[in-house]
């Protein structure tokens, strides 16, 4: 028995449909503002002046940057550890797909330092938000991170995919139980 057939997933096909790539996405940022929610609270009653903002809405500098550094690192682990067990966070095995190395092969889950590379890029911003301008610049590159696995064919590879020599597959499970 392979490890395809031992997951419950069919061979997994080239192309990835994007509007699935979306709908994970747009899953697991629901799931993780809950969570990022709980820490904000915590923070903001912990962690000295994180009941104060400032004029533009954020927390005093040792609050954002215990916020920014807790979110960032939370939401990393999210991604690589759900990754590395089942191949896919909760929302990509909502949507049917799943993240495994570029480099063809059989398809499994890469190793645990590409899956931190590539959630890491993504969610740049996330560990820039204590500093309004340098979150502004992680916000680009995780925009472009999104936006270029739009316009990469056939793949659909953004730029966390690349630098992480990762792929996301589409994945159904198979209709008929073992």
């Amino acid at each position: 028995m392979n490890a395809a057939d031992q997951r419950g997933g069919s061979p997994p096909q080239p192309q990835t449909a994007l509007l699935r790539r979306v709908l994970a996405r747009f899953v697991d940022l629901v799931i993780f503002a809950g969570l990022a929610a709980l820490v904000n609270a915590v923070i903001a009653r912990t962690v000295p002046g994180g009941d104060s903002v400032d004029a533009t809405g954020m927390m005093e500098l040792p609050a954002s940057l215990v916020q920014s550094l807790v979110v960032f690192t939370l939401y990393v682990a999210y991604e690589a550890l759900f990754t590395s067990v089942y191949g896919a966070t909760v929302g990509k095995l909502l949507a049917g797909v799943r993240v495994v190395g570029a480099t063809g092969g059989h398809p499994s889950p890469p190793p645990m330092l590409s899956l931190v590379k590539r959630s890491a890029v993504l969610f740049l911003s996330v560990l820039l938000n204590f500093v309004s301008v340098l979150s502004l610049l992680g916000a680009g590159v995780s925009i472009y991170a999104v936006v270029s696995a739009l316009i990469d064919q056939p793949r659909h590879r953004g730029l966390h995919d690349k630098l992480a020599d990762t792929a996301v597959i589409r994945w159904e499970r198979n209709a008929v139980p073992s």
